[in-house]
Order: C-alpha cells, then sequence, then structure tokens
C-alpha cells in the first residue's frame, strides 16, 4: 500500500527527511501510539512539531517508539524529562509533521473527532498494528476482584466516543465480546472493553502477537 508524500516544498532541508513509501505492521503500530501519546503542533511561527509524551517508568515504550521512529523516517527523536514522571519525545519537521495529518488524518492541536484511518480497514494486520499501538498508550490490562471472583479486564480508554464505537466495531467483527462504557467519576470520556480470561487470551493472541513487520 502505497503512502502519499506532503507537498509542503522543495528546500534541501525537507529533501533530506526519510519518509515511508509504503504501509507497514510496524508503521501501524508508530501511528497507533501517535493517536494515543503523540501530538502534532503548529504555532504562529510556523513551527512544526511532533512530540510523543510517555510516562517515564515506561522505558520499554520510549525505546520502542524511538526505533521505530528512526527506522521509518531516518531521524532520532529528541529525548528530554517533563517534570518528575514523564519523558517527551520530539522532532520539528514540517513534512512529517504534515505526513502524519494526510495520511492517517491526524489532526494538530487538540486530538478531536479522531477516526481510524481508512487505510487500515481492510487489511487485519495494518488493523491489529494499530490497535496494538493504541493500546500501549491508552490502554491498559487490570484484574478486577469482588466477593468470590477475580478476573482480568483489557480496556481502551479516548474522550471521543465515535472513535471507541469504531474499535468496538472492529473487535466485534473479529469475535470479539467488546463492550463501551462511558466514565463517571474518573472523568470525560469512554472505554472500550473486554471482560474475562477467554477474552483477554483471545487479545493476546490476535492482537498483540505481531503476524509481520514487512511493508504490506
Amino acid at each position: 500500500m502505497l503512502l502519499e508524500r506532503p507537498n509542503v516544498g522543495t528546500n534541501l532541508k525537507l529533501r533530506k527527511v526519510n519518509l515511508p513509501k509504503e504501509m507497514s505492521v510496524e508503521l501501524a503500530e508508530l501511528v497507533g501510539i501517535q493517536f494515543g501519546d503523540g501530538n502534532l503542533y503548529k504555532n504562529k511561527k510556523y513551527n512544526y512539531i511532533l512530540t510523543y509524551c510517555f510516562n517515564s517508568k515506561e522505558k520499554w515504550l520510549h525505546n520502542h517508539t524511538t526505533n521505530i521512529f528512526l527506522k521509518q523516517f531516518g531521524h532520532k527523536l529528541k529525548k528530554r524529562a517533563i517534570k518528575d514522571s514523564a519523558i517527551s519525545l520530539s522532532i520539528h519537521s514540517k513534512i512529517i509533521c504534515y505526513f502524519f495529518h494526510e495520511n492517517f488524518q491526524l489532526p494538530f492541536g487538540k486530538k478531536e473527532n479522531l477516526s481510524i484511518p481508512k487505510k487500515f480497514k481492510k487489511d487485519k494486520k495494518l488493523l491489529f498494528g494499530f490497535l496494538r499501538g493504541l493500546y500501549w498508550t491508552d490502554g491498559c490490562k487490570f484484574i478486577k476482584k469482588d466477593r468470590h471472583y477475580r478476573y482480568p479486564i483489557i480496556k481502551i480508554t479516548n474522550k471521543s466516543k465515535k472513535f471507541i464505537e469504531q474499535i468496538q466495531e472492529i473487535l466485534l467483527k473479529f469475535g470479539f465480546r467488546a463492550r463501551i462504557n462511558a466514565k463517571n467519576n474518573s472523568g470525560f470520556g469512554f472505554d472500550v472493553v473486554l471482560h474475562g480470561t477467554n477474552q483477554v487470551k483471545m487479545w493476546e493472541e490476535k492482537i498483540m502477537k505481531r503476524s509481520g513487520d514487512t511493508g504490506i
């Protein structure tokens, strides 16, 4: 699947940036990470910045994101600490920002009205790669306890109900019993949730195991 190169000029600095020409599972993971903990910014001085912000304890995610980005774009993300609990990875690049904006419909500024990229909807490997990246950033697995039982839960959270409904639709299509819960006490947003041992096992076997890493 071919990707578009943004038409943002032809100066020497822009020509030195490598951009992926074809879609891959690895790039789909990076897009999922970008949807979760990433942002695109442009300011009045026409500075363009792509950023990721992670918990400082998630070193494996810092390294994984940095490695994918370097492999895909040929540039290393700049790392800096934010307070005591967060790490920022960033790069100043107009053409890379527009690459994500035009190919995957990622907005500049607030991530409102998100939608699963059309490029992924007809390819299972790309969809699952995207969901992995999103889960690493906006998802979690935990054990719920009551008086008699303990059972695992997988959930992905987002402020956009439309986006969460799209994720639910995909999971239902592949045999999951996915439900949507509206957040009440913990802030505005929605969760798509998988309950129980069988559902979590199915998630780990179908979604979390990478089935390919090359161009598709």
